[in-house]
């Protein structure tokens, strides 16, 4: 049997299911095409959406790290300003030397400042 007899042997409705299954894989598969562009689409998106939230906590944790030495910091500086006064409270006030009385009294005359009511100018 060759096929010019073959096709001559095919009734009319064998080409009807045939030019159904012929159309209808044309039409389903720019469907099946968009349908897996879509689903690689939301693939993308989702490993976007997880990169970012990765992103995010680690940009989280770096904050808390740096939040953790601030407050360190904070304290050692506040540890080091205390000792600073504490030592600078413990040195003794002293009185002034006469010499430096009297060139503060002399200071004051040449201002025209009256300095008798003064008692270290007397």
């Amino acid at each position: 049997m060759n096929l010019g007899n073959w096709i001559k042997g095919v009734t009319g409705a064998y080409w009807k299911i045939a030019a159904a299954f012929v159309l209808g894989a044309l039409l389903t598969a720019p469907l099946a095409y968009c349908e897996g562009k879509s689903a690689g689409t939301s693939k993308a998106d989702a490993a976007a959406a997880v990169a970012t939230v990765e992103v995010m906590k680690v940009d989280a944790d770096a904050k808390e790290v740096a939040a953790i030495e601030r407050r360190k910091d904070d304290a050692s500086i506040a540890e080091k300003q205390e000792a600073l006064t504490d030592a600078v409270a413990n040195i003794p006030d002293a009185l002034p030397s006469p010499r430096r009385v009297a060139l503060a009294c002399e200071r004051l005359r040449q201002q025209g400042t009256d300095t008798t009511a003064l008692a270290a100018c007397r």
